[in-house]
């Protein structure tokens, strides 16, 4: 069946007078499926060719079409992708959304989350071909954030034929765009901000229907007989659907940009005539602001050939901002072996009338940009190699939004969080902000350093516009002196002939314009895309790779002389960085694919092993990414506090590295106390793998008996056992703990049985409706406690923990917000309290018995707000809202200093939560250690005081609390948005919390902390501590700590707290925390050891916490 319908019928654009029948013919119906007959008696469903147009309406022809049909939006698969990530949704049918994302955070957005949650419980059919898409090989470039992606949202570029943009599989030719590569290279350099790609796939036999404006025909003088049957006319539906479902989904979900200037759209072959078409639609269009039209082909009309171009040089109305067009010197013998080479003039020709048609109407050399290389044919690899060109031109704006953005600020980073494990990120400098360099002409260049200044290097930043320009080169074909592509006579002549009407069907071209037509295209010159590149004020530098080990940035910007610094007024800049965070890669099963709940449940080692054979190379992986950077060290290292030693992975993995964590406190032979101690580790009997490396301290929490340090080896792939000892030279000798000559030993898992254990515990898990993507392959109980997204994912508790439960809950309005008190229900009595275990009839003392949480005005758990909301824990529960309730009286008012702060918008809504305290185990709960007196005795009452749950206290909030109320309220998990904090012994707790969980708590409030505990050897312990600290901490004491509570004076003993806490500044400064931005210090003069001195401090330190979460 032959579908005619009249030509270029279905562009709307109204509202153009003087369009011709492009605007005048009236729009069909929404297409949803052609006739089978059409379908079968189409020779694009069984034409098998070189890349060609039929070979395009072809490519999708085979790929199998889900008679049960998708839902529609269903996440099929999640993969990494040139550094990136792949989301594979369906549409329809077999058809498919392909999404790819630029590096940076890999969670699904919560609309993806759900739908893959959905298409695990109910399974898929989904076409084999969307499963075979290379892997990365390049992975070093700046990213995507969803909360990012929020605030401000990001470009994207859509683009026709999905099928044929991300892998050489799927396509007729075995080659793809290798969008993703060019994609993630110009990010990478700089050259564009972050952007995402959808790939659209095509409608199969029916691409020509949706493509076109009419049916194609043969062209001129029939060279084109194979397309004589093809359909065509459906455009404008097709767009319509691309306006009213695709963008409009698109946007919502990944919070990409819907204004026209951060919006592109292109295509090529049919794909191409598609964009031109949008290009047309003005009001009636998806607002699209650039276009990518590669190979278009502009020989379409039937019954008269041509008629699409005809109808595009007549056009009056208005074109996008930006206009790339590309074309190849050899559009038909290139694909065609033995191919008469005089038709490929014809294609040039085509372009140079569209060209010089679009510059008549307006579009400069900003705004146009034509490429025709000379060698190039019709096919994926030509239009491949033009792509990154095409993609600087039709993002040449989106730097700007970036500028205006951060037009105020000295510096901003791409991605806006460094994240550890990556190379390729970008930090640009408004030298113009500068009050040093501003006025010192000239380079700029940084210098920066790691984790407190290690590993210090200097880097020239360079001018960002130069950057851009640098590496925005032009096609080939501008090398010839702009003449264009040399033709023959005679080629000129017969591409003339074939051509000639298009010359005259343009009434407002002269004869000059016609003949300038018949020559190939001459390149545009292409437009800047630097920021602000005139006022020079941008710089730029890419970041060297930040290793996985990176918490932190330090760094200084000076001229190229080296004479004048900016570092912050002598405090040095910071940024914080994010701990990597492994992909969570998913495949939707085939229907009947996945085993019931109960044979899951049912499931033995040995069929796991069989269906876990093929994750040999992941657990290789896996077992290399959990040695290189736990995330759950601090988890591991208090189960194994009591122990000498422990390794990431907990069972070390043949083939793969792991890293041994060693107790230095607990070694024998006086090794505790030498300096350069070593690891000496050999496999099998100490046949094979033998090393000696150095141990390196580690940034664990350490105290009384506690003094980790790491070194990583690497495992054979035959090993089975592993012996280890520890020496060192000490006094002149060499000295040794090898468990009194018998070794240290450590089993080694093969790859295979790790497998076959993680599948076996997964399936386990799943028939208790656990979802199994939440495992990892090594350990189930791995998890990332650092992770920053903001869904509400599983996660899995590390043993000796409980999440804990609420028996009731009790809501009363409370300063303009509400107050909900929370009664937890207690534990098991098989349930544990944390590294000390078990239960004992002291548990019932110390077990957090009462939340109290304050919600502010207008709160809703489910519109929590990009990355959730930011929340403050703070102890002495009862102390923080109500008075009657308060230690003395008076309350720190809580609830209402963060309603005035945020009424007042000097911060962002934000939850409070305040954990009620242990009673008479207050003290064990809050401190590491017992008091004691304090120093000379001052604090006598205390001398029979408990201490040393402090750690435990931490790992409970940390596991068993934080993750409910995470998910009970929509609470942020990223640490830049959680603070935590406490006074007296709490502030101690709080300090604590600094050091030991800086990876959960971004920033830290402690007031008047009780640094005489065991006569000041906390400030002994902060003194000996070398690893990271949280994002901020507010640090607030009086000058009457003592004195202006009790009934007599000792102002020895203020001056001695006042001291203390001087120093705990000073220590903090100096292990990293330098600069008001990082510390805030308050000493108030007169004030005590009391709830409304730290209630009078509370609204400023809010408002220095917040700083952060403004920032998220």
């Amino acid at each position: 069946m032959k579908q005619h319908s009249a030509p270029c019928s279905c562009i709307r654009n109204s509202s153009t007078k003087g369009a011709g029948r492009l605007g005048q013919q009236r729009q069909p119906a929404p297409l949803r499926c052609l006739p089978a007959a059409a379908a079968a008696n189409s020779p694009a469903a069984t034409t098998s060719a070189p890349h060609t147009d039929a070979a395009d309406a072809a490519a999708g022809a085979a790929a199998p079409v889900d008679p049960a049909g998708h839902n529609c939006w269903q996440l099929l698969r999640r993969t990494a992708l040139e550094g990136g990530v792949l989301q594979v949704f369906s549409w329809e049918g077999g058809r498919c959304l392909r999404i790819w994302l630029p590096p940076g955070d890999t969670a699904a957005p919560p609309a993806a989350a759900a739908a893959a949650a959905a298409a695990e419980a109910v399974g898929c059919n989904t076409p084999a071909a969307l499963f075979t898409d290379r892997q990365p090989e390049w992975s070093t470039c700046s990213g995507y954030s969803v909360i990012d992606a929020t605030r401000q949202p990001y470009p994207v570029l859509y683009l026709n034929d999905g099928q044929n943009l991300f892998g050489d599989v799927p396509t007729m030719s075995g080659a793809s765009w290798c969008a993703a590569q060019a994609a993630a290279q110009l990010i990478g350099c700089g050259q564009l901000p972050p952007f995402l790609i959808v790939g659209i796939d095509h409608a199969g036999a029916l691409r020509s229907y949706e493509y076109t404006p009419c049916t194609p025909g043969t062209g001129p003088e029939g060279f084109r007989s194979d397309a004589a049957e093809w359909p065509g006319g459906g455009v404008s539906a097709y767009l319509d659907r691309l306006r009213d479902e695709v963008v409009p989904w698109v946007a919502a979900n990944f919070a990409v940009s819907r204004e026209p200037q951060g919006m592109a759209f292109g295509g090529s072959s049919f794909g191409g005539i598609a964009a031109l078409v949008e290009g047309m639609r003005g009001g009636n269009g998806c607002g699209f602001g650039a276009l990518l039209v590669e190979s278009p082909s502009l020989w379409i009309g039937d019954p008269e050939p041509e008629t699409f171009l005809k109808e595009v040089l007549a056009y009056k109305g208005t074109w996008p901002q930006r206009v790339y067009l590309g074309m190849g010197g050899k559009e038909f013998s290139g694909t065609r072996a033995g191919a008469d080479t005089k038709r490929d003039a014809l294609f040039p020709a085509y372009l140079a009338s569209l060209s010089n048609s679009l510059a008549a109407s307006g579009l400069g050399p900003d705004r146009l940009a034509c490429a025709v290389e000379p060698q190039h044919g019709h096919t994926e690899s030509a239009w491949a190699a033009r792509l990154p060109a095409a993609l600087q031109f039709v993002g040449g704006g989106w730097w700007q939004a970036w500028e205006a953005r951060y037009s105020a600020d000295l510096f901003f980073t791409v991605p806006r969080r460094l994240k550890a494990g990556a190379s390729g990120q970008l930090l640009f400098l408004n030298k113009h902000n500068s009050h040093t360099l501003a006025d010192v002409p000239g380079g700029v260049t940084l210098t920066m350093g790691f984790n407190g200044w290690k590993d210090t290097q200097t880097l020239p930043m360079q001018p960002a516009g130069e950057v851009q320009r640098l590496r925005l080169q032009p096609p080939q074909q501008q090398q010839q002196q702009q003449q264009g592509l040399a033709l023959s006579d005679s080629e000129q002549q017969h591409a003339g002939a074939q051509h000639s009407t298009l010359s005259n069907s343009s009434g407002n071209s002269s004869k000059a314009d016609g003949c300038e037509r018949q020559q190939a295209v001459r390149k545009q010159p292409v437009a800047s895309t630097g920021l602000s590149a005139a006022s020079g004020d941008w710089f730029v530098v890419q970041l060297p790779y930040l290793p996985a080990s990176c918490y932190e940035v330090n760094f200084v910007f000076s001229d190229e002389a080296g004479a004048t610094y900016d570092n912050a007024g002598g405090a040095d800049f910071y940024l914080p960085v994010r701990q990597p965070e492994p992909l969570q890669e998913y495949t939707c099963p085939p229907p009947n694919a996945a085993p019931s709940r109960a044979e899951r449940g049912q499931a033995t080692v040995a069929a796991a092993a069989a269906l876990a054979g093929e994750a040999y190379a992941d657990v290789i992986a896996a077992a290399t990414a959990q040695a290189a950077g736990p995330a759950d060290e601090q988890a591991a290292a208090a189960a194994a506090s009591c122990h000498l030693f422990f390794s990431m992975p907990p069972v070390p993995v043949a083939g793969a590295a792991a890293t041994l964590y060693v107790n230095r406190a607990r070694l024998q032979g006086g090794l505790g106390e030498a300096p350069n101690v070593k690891l000496s580790i050999g496999f099998n009997d100490w046949q094979m793998g033998h090393q000696t490396v150095d141990l390196k301290p580690t940034s664990l929490w350490r105290g009384e008996g506690l003094d980790w340090w790491s070194a990583r080896v690497a495992v054979p792939g035959e090993a089975v056992l592993a012996s280890l000892c520890f020496t060192a030279e000490w006094n002149g000798e060499q000295a040794w703990d090898n468990n009194w000559g018998d070794d240290y030993q450590l089993p080694v898992r093969s790859p295979a049985a790790a497998a076959a254990a993680a599948a076996a515990e997964a399936a386990l898990l799943a028939a208790d409706g656990v979802p199994a993507s939440s495992l990892s392959l090594l350990d189930a109980a791995d998890f990332n406690s650092s992770s920053s997204s903001h869904t509400n994912s599983a996660r899995i508790t590390p043993p000796g923990f409980t999440v804990r439960e609420v028996e009731s809950s009790q809501s009363i309005p409370h300063a303009e917000g509400t107050l909900e008190i929370l009664e937890l229900r207690k534990r098991s009595s098989g349930g544990s309290s944390g590294s000390s275990g078990g239960s004992s009839s002291r548990q019932r003392w110390w077990d957090e018995k009462r939340v109290r949480v304050w919600l502010p005005p207008g709160f809703n758990a489910e519109a929590a707000p990009p990355g959730g909301w930011p929340a403050l824990l703070m102890c002495d529960g009862q102390n923080m809202f109500e008075d009657h309730l308060a230690h003395q009286g008076v309350s720190w008012h809580l609830g209402y200093a963060a309603s005035g702060c945020i009424s007042a918008g000097l911060i962002p809504p934000c939850v409070c939560i305040a954990i009620d305290s242990a009673g008479p185990y207050r003290s064990y709960s809050y401190l590491p250690f017992p008091p004691g007196t304090g120093e000379g005795g001052f604090r006598g009452d205390a001398a029979r005081w408990p201490g040393g749950g402090a750690h435990d206290f931490l790992m409970r909030i940390t596991h068993e609390l934080l993750p409910m109320l995470q998910q009970r309220y929509g609470l942020a998990q990223d640490s830049s948005r959680l603070a935590f904090g406490g006074g007296s012994f709490a502030g101690v707790t709080a300090l604590l919390a600094a050091t030991s969980l800086p990876h959960v708590f971004g920033g830290v409030l402690v007031e008047s902390p009780s640094l005489w505990v065991g006569e000041g050897r906390f400030l002994g312990d902060l003194a000996s501590y070398s690893g990271r600290l949280p994002e901020r901490l507010s640090l607030g004491c009086g000058t009457l700590e003592y004195s202006a509570t009790r009934d007599h004076d000792r102002p020895d003993v203020d001056s001695l707290l006042l001291h203390q806490y001087h120093e705990a500044a000073r220590l903090l400064q100096e292990r990293g925390l330098r600069g008001p931005s990082r510390l805030k210090f308050l000493v108030e003069e007169g004030a005590g050891h009391h709830e409304g001195a730290w209630r009078w401090r509370l609204s400023g330190a809010l408002q220095f916490l917040a700083q952060g979460w403004w920032d998220s």
